[in-house]
Parts: structure tokens; C-alpha cells; sequence
């Protein structure tokens, strides 16, 4: 089939560009090496307790994810759940302080994960900023974010903030891990 198709590129044009043929030839090479790092089927490893959507997933370690809130078919969860693929089981931790979906979420340096904002499923979303350590299964107090917002986006900066932005708001927030403070100034 490839020998066709390199055929019809020299018959066609008769300049078939070296580069194409150079990547049809890196194609051959590394398509059976791929192939053989893909899996050939998905195995079910675990069962959640609820099925669910619009929820959060952080892998906490080598083995463990930490899976979180969502909607689960019929309300907004609090549900929080670690799997271990190790023992290929899932645990039930402390739940989440609100019933939220369409948060942002993010594993911090200290290894605690930080949450925020999202809704409960109503038409507004909230304020609020949760950070959950894991290693004690406990929730730690952090200040509310000044906006409003749901579905937004989140990332770590090199000084140690985090920004957080979009969700139906326009003004961009900082977090401070340290002080567990959110602001408006990036410094």
C-alpha cells in the first residue's frame, strides 16, 4: 500500500519532495515500535462508587490518584476517592467541603492539591478555594478568591504563585501557596 502511494507521489508530480519521502521512511521504522508500547486492549482495574462527570482527577504519587466531586447522574458530588493501582483499589476520603464541579485543580509543591472555585450545579459559581492534603486526609483553610468562576484554568508559576484565570470572569488571580492568600499582583 505505501509502495503505491510513494508510486502515485513520483508518477503524479515526479518531484516527490525528498522530505515527504524521508518521513514516510521514518514512518516505517518507528510504526512497529509504537505499536508494540500501545496496549492491545483496556482492562477495567477498579470500580468508582458512583459514575461521573465533570470531575477532577491528580495523580498523587507513583501509584496513587486522587478523584474528586463531579456530577454523578443525578447531583453534584463531594465524593473524594483515591486509587491505588498497585492494589488496584479504590478509598473513600474525607469528602470535599461543597458539592462542586467545574473547578480548577492543581498539585502543589508541598504535595497538597488546591481547588478552586467551580459550582454546585446551580447557575452561579462560587468564590471558594479548598487546598486538601492528602497525606493526613484533611482540609486546610485558604481565602476565597476574589472572582467568581467556573470552568477556568489554573497553572504554577517559577515564583511560586499560582495563576488562575477565565471561567467567566476577566480579572486574572494570584495565589499564594505560602500565605494561602489569593491577590491581584503578580509579584
Amino acid at each position: 500500500m505505501l509502495h503505491h502511494y510513494v508510486g502515485q507521489l513520483n508518477s503524479s508530480s515526479r518531484r516527490a519532495p525528498v522530505a515527504t519521502l524521508a518521513i514516510l521512511a521514518m514512518l516505517l521504522c518507528v510504526a512497529p515500535q509504537l505499536r508494540a508500547q500501545m496496549p492491545a486492549t483496556w482492562t477495567v482495574t477498579a470500580t468508582l462508587e458512583v459514575p461521573r462527570s465533570s470531575f477532577g482527577m491528580v495523580k498523587l504519587d507513583g501509584h496513587r490518584v486522587l478523584i474528586m466531586g463531579g456530577f454523578d447522574g443525578s447531583d453534584v458530588s463531594r465524593l473524594m476517592q483515591i486509587y491505588d493501582a498497585r492494589t488496584k483499589t479504590v478509598t473513600t476520603v474525607t469528602p470535599m467541603p461543597l458539592r462542586t464541579m467545574g473547578f480548577a485543580h492543581l498539585l502543589l509543591a508541598d504535595g497538597t492539591i488546591l481547588i478552586t472555585c467551580g459550582t454546585n450545579g446551580g447557575q452561579w459559581p462560587n468564590q471558594s478555594v479548598r487546598r486538601y492534603d492528602p497525606t493526613n486526609d484533611r482540609w486546610l483553610p485558604s481565602a476565597s478568591m476574589k472572582s467568581p468562576r467556573s470552568n477556568h484554568g489554573m497553572i504554577a508559576l517559577p515564583n511560586g504563585k499560582i495563576l488562575v484565570a477565565g471561567g467567566g470572569s476577566t480579572a486574572m488571580e494570584f495565589f499564594d501557596p505560602s500565605t494561602s492568600e489569593a491577590d491581584y499582583s503578580p509579584g
